[in-house]
């Protein structure tokens, strides 16, 4: 395969700004379950961030009537008005985040090519972009796709994941332009608090920073750790990007449908990116999102119901666990306990467990330096399923202990 590639003309190989980023840690998770799959082998997945809730069946037979009514043509780059309008309807009553839905909306496909807009937009060559770290896994690649630098600021499990001023500031440069944050927070489920919104505010505003706040699990704030949108405080509402969408709150994945919002002059170069790249989101999806937004509630708070007694469960047999140290998330569907393992990183941990313990998880060391020592489990299976993943890891560090010995 290597003298393959040798032998690959110039004009064919890939872009340097390709080959400098990896590709992702959690995808890889999930392509491994599904070959593992094909061969008849069965795990327990914890890996990939796709609910196993179905997408609420209002919100299907919307698709499906807007389907059949000839939905299925171009529409306009920004998104239908009316999911437009619905999101700022919600962004109003929900976040407390003044937009106006012609100029201040654009509907992607995903929040994942949202947070990508915006990037892009933004940023030139030799920008740098705080990323705390731990971090979902694409920040730091698109961040090297729009030729910027990603620049991790350290957050610590024994503080809980917190942003912490001393530790943000020390990482601006006169070439800082951005911070990319997602509360709630994956992989850490850490939420932010008004201290750490107060030291964006104040570090954004001293030093003039784009904020890109992801909050695509803000309906997955558990209880004691409410949800607040950066934009809402009034010194972030002009500098702040916020973005969103429908696949986690309303198990809706595979729809591809996102969305970012902002003031018009800070909005109005990612409409250019959008009508030169995906142009625009489907019709009959953007209808399914005006259900979603508009119909009942009522499924999603039992889907997170349901992920907060998967969690206490969880967390509970973990600390059960020697070697393991657990906390209880804030928010999301994750839990990142950390292992004691000595030389064993958590990349090795991650791939004994699939092979061992036939649990599916994603190695902590994927979402940054500071992940290392720790383990993404996804908390997509019954509560029932739990002391089987116990088991699982139960087995495998045992025998890890037992290579090592």
């Amino acid at each position: 395969m290597n003298r393959q590639m040798a032998n690959i003309s110039a004009a064919l190989r890939a872009s340097a700004r390709v080959d400098a980023i990896y590709a992702s840690g959690t995808n890889a998770v999930s392509q491994k379950v599904r070959d593992l799959a094909a061969k008849g082998i069965s795990v327990i997945n914890m890996g990939g961030g796709d609910p196993d809730f179905p997408t609420p069946e209002h919100v299907v037979d919307a698709a499906v009537r807007s389907l059949r009514g000839g939905a299925t043509h171009y529409v306009d780059a920004r998104g239908l008005l009316d999911l437009r309008q619905a999101i700022a309807d919600k962004l109003a009553q929900e976040n407390h985040i003044e937009v106006v839905p012609d100029t201040g909306i654009i509907v992607t496909p995903g929040a994942k090519f949202a947070v990508f807009l915006a990037l892009m937009a933004h940023l030139n060559p030799g920008d740098e972009v705080l990323l705390p770290d731990p971090c979902w896994v694409s920040y730091a690649a698109m961040v090297r796709l729009a030729e910027a630098a990603a620049v991790p600021v350290p957050t610590l499990a024994s503080n809980g994941f917190r942003l912490e001023r001393e530790r943000l500031e020390a990482k601006i440069t006169p070439h800082t332009r951005a911070i990319v944050i997602s509360t709630p927070c994956n992989p850490t489920g850490h939420v932010l608090d008004d201290e750490e919104i107060a030291t964006i505010a104040d570090v954004a505003a001293q030093y003039d920073l784009l904020v890109i706040s992801d909050e695509i699990y803000e309906r997955i704030a558990f209880p004691g750790t409410p949800h607040h949108s950066l934009a809402a405080a009034p010194r972030l509402a002009d500098r702040t990007l916020t973005v969103n969408g429908f696949s986690k709150g309303y198990a809706m994945t595979g729809w591809r449908l996102g969305y970012v919002a902002g003031v018009a002059a800070v909005m109005k170069p990612l409409y250019k990116v959008q009508q030169h790249s995906v142009y625009c989101v489907a019709p009959f999806i953007q209808q399914a999102g005006v259900a979603a937004l508009r119909g009942p509630q009522d499924g999603l708070k039992a889907m997170v119901n349901e992920y907060v007694r998967r969690c206490h469960a969880f967390v509970e047999l973990l600390r059960e666990i020697p070697g393991v140290k657990a906390s209880a998330p804030g928010g999301a569907f994750y839990a990142f306990p950390q292992f004691d393992l000595g030389g064993v990183n958590s990349r090795k941990l991650a791939d004994a467990l699939l092979e061992v313990g036939g649990v599916a998880a994603t190695a902590g060391a994927a979402f940054g330096v500071c992940g290392e020592n720790h383990v993404r489990f996804t908390l997509r299976v019954p509560v029932e399923t739990l002391p089987a993943v116990a088991a699982g890891i139960r087995r495998t560090l045992d025998t890890l202990a037992g290579i090592a010995v």
